[in-house]
């Protein structure tokens, strides 16, 4: 076993293959206890263990050769249990992880969440969170194979796709997309372990653009006459795709649901504007 565990000794694999870019893992295990009493007694009867449920949060750098973890529409991420997720741990004085020694592993896991960030001022992320019934230690993963070739995508890697209204308010200077999904279990009397996970739709998609300020949040509304709807670029639904050299995210029918003017006080520091838009079910990476 190693001395110490840092970047260089562990890694993280989806379904047999190695997830490049790998920028940090976590694994979070909870144990849903459920503590019995009796009337007359203070101290509990017995304390026990439901439903025991694991996490692996992993963070990437989207980078030139390595696609996505997400790929393709939302149903198809989101709804079947099938990823195999692996977090192999291995020799901390070798210079490359090509043997892990030793493993945290589940089977049939289900992604529950989803995070991409395209900062100004860092490299372009994404976070996938995926939820398991069960884990397991074990031997290694598959190993790592040595890349210095790659290269991270940065600010000059985003080809456009925000909204006008955005883009009308000043210099654009982060945009996140985030969606997260309860997964739940299916238990059946005679079995400890689930039977099936199953993610808990509707789920719901936001993506959120900051800007430096160069004008108003362009956002204004009056009174609607009887029998009529509000109209217009804050209240009409719209599809964004969001251009990353290479990759499109793609959410439909979102709609304006928050609008922050904030900053530019006696600090020194510059005005900015956060638009939130937000849909439901609906992301798409391609």
């Amino acid at each position: 076993m190693p001395n110490r565990i840092f970047y260089a000794c562990h890694a993280i694999s989806v379904n047999g293959a190695n997830v490049a870019g790998a920028q940090s893992v976590g694994v979070t295990t909870t144990f849903d206890l459920e503590p019995v009493f009796q009337l007359g007694q203070l101290q509990p009867v017995d304390v026990m263990n439901l439903a025991p449920s694991v996490e692996f949060t992993v963070t990437r750098a989207i980078t030139n050769t390595s696609g996505t973890i997400w790929n393709g529409d939302f149903i198809s991420n989101v709804g079947p249990s099938n990823k195999n997720v692996c977090l192999g741990i291995g020799d901390d004085t070798s210079p490359l992880l090509s043997s892990p020694a030793a493993a945290i592993y589940s089977t049939g896991a289900g992604i529950s969440g989803a995070t991409y960030n395209f900062p100004v001022d860092g490299i372009f992320t994404e976070e996938i969170t995926f939820f398991a019934d069960n884990k397991q230690l074990g031997g290694g993963c598959g190993g790592v194979t040595l890349d210095t070739t790659s290269k991270a995508k940065t600010r000059q890697h985003y080809g456009g796709g925000a909204p006008a209204l955005v883009t009308g308010a000043g210099n654009l200077t982060n945009i996140s997309i985030s969606t997260s999904v309860s997964r739940e279990q299916i238990l059946r009397l005679g079995s400890f372990k689930g039977v099936h996970t199953y993610a808990n739709l509707p789920a719901e998609v936001t993506v959120e653009f900051e800007v430096s300020a160069t004008s108003t949040d362009g956002v204004a509304w009056s009174q609607v006459g009887s029998c009529a709807s509000p109209t217009g670029g804050a209240f009409n639904k719209q599809d964004i795709a969001i251009n990353i050299c290479g990759k499109t995210f793609l959410m439909e029918d979102c709609k304006l649901s928050n609008v922050t003017y904030g900053g530019g006080d006696t600090g020194g520091g510059n005005a900015t504007i956060t638009f939130t838009y937000t849909t439901y079910n609906n992301l798409t990476v391609n």
